[in-house]
């Protein structure tokens, strides 16, 4: 997916700070976005988060 240019996103259900520390270490490269709990009013496994993904600017 990466190769071939298509936006990913990561859905996690873990806080904002935990994400970023995992994605410092392999690279926030991988995903044009990302959604943490914090990101919405429920978390997961509520979809909210999931419709969140694809309705969020990328950077």
């Amino acid at each position: 997916m990466h190769a071939a240019a298509v936006p990913t996103a990561l859905v996690s259900a873990s806080p904002r700070r935990v994400v970023d520390l995992v994605l410092g270490g392999i690279g926030d490269h991988w995903f044009a976005v990302t959604i943490t709990a914090e990101d919405t009013e429920h978390t997961k496994p509520d979809p909210a988060p999931y419709l969140a993904a694809p309705t969020t600017p990328t950077a």
